[in-house]
């Protein structure tokens, strides 16, 4: 009865483990997926020409 209780534990902890590595894989790829917008939505220090060509912008104080 206790091999059988033991085997029982150490497929529960097996279980729990993989479920903390796949939290820990979903938040690294929403850490990753959180940089990317950022760095998309910051803002830019140049603009688009009518020719498609960026020209940057001196900022004047």
């Amino acid at each position: 009865m206790s091999v059988k209780r033991t085997l029982e534990e150490e497929e529960e902890e097996e279980e729990e483990e993989e479920e903390e590595e796949e939290e820990e894989e979903l938040q690294k790829i929403s850490n990753e997926t959180n940089k990317v917008r950022l760095d998309y939505e910051k803002p830019r220090n140049h603009d688009e020409t009518k020719t498609g060509q960026t020209q940057d912008i001196k900022r004047h104080k």
